[in-house]
């Protein structure tokens, strides 16, 4: 580490207004970001590409949209007004009270004048004559700034499969991720959903409920088990303002940042009567514990992991009338938990209903798109509206809409040709004062849980630079190669390595690096703790 001071020119010399920190992202880890860095005392701007905060709870409005991690769980911690003024009406909120919460917490801690709606980042140059970060936007615009921030978030890039002919279609086609704000009327129409991860589950009983007709086109099909949602009572509201910080110590405490109960026994290390007691409470509880309170070893052991698929397999069958439509929506690829399961409300059930049809794109793939509809390799289908529910190009797709070069001109995506190189997710080599909030290599589960470690973390670095006279910081090359070999090393012992676009990329051409961290909330914030308390051990500070 370099302790002399190399400040170089004067950033002050720059043309016009110096911030301290630009955080790019509305969303939950922008929005936390921003209170952060402003109760710290930096001078701080957020920009947004919306009209509106809230990111994913903001793009993403199509019927049906809503949490499938508990609502408090989901929640900001920094201040004790958050128990007393604002209450979750369900145990996991739909979309519009969603956005309502992020605009609330902005408005009540008065940080609405730092916001920057409707503005496009599309380059970032790190100057480094001045040790600042020159930011452009859409309009031709320029900021300056000492720190860049980048919370573009997880899941922020629709991505929408390159189908011939989809410019014909006349009708109206549309991205679960960039929903219109005035809806869709879906009343007497025949109606197409592409995709049947999350939002395409939460999706189809809504549809189904007002068109004429649906058909539903699924590439694989995914394990959705009930979300088990419900009004919360009183009771239950007065507990959680009594416990609000016994409730963040918990979701801190837990490895994936939820405040579920773990499970530390194995399989079959019970008995069948016993291991069925398990299953059932799991599967009728809420929200994804059926992931986090499992049998410890379901995501690791694939004799674990079968015998809990076998149970869910068991469950779908159930739901519906016809065996073998049944048996084409069970997953015959991967194991429960593999890919994140979608968590549901009457979705199987939708598929009992007599307007409502599967179409199998392995089994029968799209030839073209046309005027009116789509032609498969079996059969033409005629629509109004065509939905894609194919979700988003994981963490990246954001940053490769961005042009980010660092200190020696080099592309953030050059730089990561042979996969993301990070420190802890936060910092990487040749791009000195820029750092992510639950960016690549984040923690696997709660969003929220780790924003706040990585907001926090990022707001203290800034604050000891500052104070200790410094003007920029970069991570060492032997820092990051340790800390993504560290990365790496986590994700070998779970399943879901093998499978899900947590740990690579998503879409075709994915390059398959690893990008999620899976040792767990804790082990993150202790690893980090070691950086900051050795004086950022593992990062260069001019």
């Amino acid at each position: 580490m370099n302790n002399q001071q190399a400040h170089g020119a004067d950033p002050e010399s720059a043309k016009g207004e110096v911030l301290d920190a630009l955080v790019v992202g509305g969303g939950v880890s922008g929005i936390y970001a921003l209170y952060r860095l402003n109760e710290q005392g930096h001078s701080v701007r957020l920009v947004e590409r919306g009209s509106g905060l809230g990111g994913t709870w903001f793009w993403n409005r199509y019927p049906g949209a809503r949490f499938d991690s508990d609502s408090y769980s989901y929640g900001y911690f920094f201040s004790e007004i958050l128990a007393e003024e604002w209450q979750w009406s369900e145990h996991y909120a739909g979309q519009p009270e969603i956005e309502r919460y992020f605009n609330f917490v902005v408005d009540r801690f008065e940080l609405r004048d730092k916001v920057q709606l409707d503005t496009t980042v599309v380059s970032a140059r790190f100057d480094s004559n001045n040790n600042v970060w020159v930011v452009g936007y859409a309009d031709g615009q320029e900021v300056v700034t000492r720190f860049l921030v980048l919370a573009t978030g997880m899941l922020s890039e629709p991505y929408i499969p390159a189908f011939d002919g989809m410019d014909d279609f006349q009708g109206v086609m549309v991205h679960s991720g960039e929903w219109p704000a005035e809806g869709i009327d879906f009343a007497g129409k025949r109606v197409a959903i592409f995709g049947t991860g999350s939002s395409g589950v939460q999706l189809v009983p809504e549809v189904a409920r007002d068109a004429a007709s649906l058909t539903v086109f699924q590439r694989s099909g995914h394990w959705v088990t009930p979300l088990n949602n419900r009004p919360f009572t009183p009771e239950e509201q007065e507990g959680y303002r009594k416990n609000f910080r016994e409730v963040h110590q918990k979701r801190l405490g837990h490895i994936g940042g939820f405040i579920h109960e773990p499970e530390p026994r194995l399989t079959f290390e019970v008995s069948e009567e016993e291991r069925l007691k398990k299953y059932d409470e799991v599967y009728h509880s809420g929200g994804l514990r059926i992931l986090s309170s499992n049998f410890a070893d379901t995501l690791a052991d694939p004799a674990a992991n079968q015998e809990f698929s076998k149970y869910v397999a068991e469950k779908i069958s159930a739901s519906i009338e016809d065996p073998d439509l049944a048996e084409r929506l069970i997953p015959n690829d991967h194991g429960f938990g593999m890919h994140r399961p979608p968590k549901g409300t009457s979705y199987y059930e939708t598929y009992n209903s007599d307007h409502v049809q599967l179409a199998s794109l392995k089994e029968s793939p799209v030839v073209r798109f046309t005027k009116t509809g789509v032609v498969t390799t079996e059969d033409e289908f005629e629509f109004d509206v065509i939905i894609f529910a194919t979700g988003f190009e994981a963490w990246l797709g954001a940053l490769k809409k961005l042009d980010i070069r660092g200190k020696d001109g080099q592309a953030l995506m050059d730089a990561w040709s042979d996969g993301p190189r990070t420190l802890l997710g936060m910092g990487v080599p040749g791009f000195p004062n820029m750092t992510f909030v639950a960016g690549v290599h984040s923690v696997g589960g709660n969003l929220p849980a780790f924003s706040e470690v990585h907001a926090d973390w990022a707001s203290d670095l800034i604050t000891y630079v500052k104070r200790h006279g410094y003007s920029r910081v970069e991570v060492t090359e032997e820092a990051a190669r340790e800390w993504t070999e560290h990365v790496y090393e986590t994700v070998k012992p779970v399943l879901l390595a093998k499978g899900s676009w947590y740990q690579r990329g998503n879409i075709p051409g994915s390059d398959g690096k690893i990008l999620t961290y899976y040792g767990g909330l804790g082990k993150w914030r202790e690893w980090a703790a070691q950086v900051a308390d050795s004086g950022y051990k593992g990062m260069e500070l001019q």
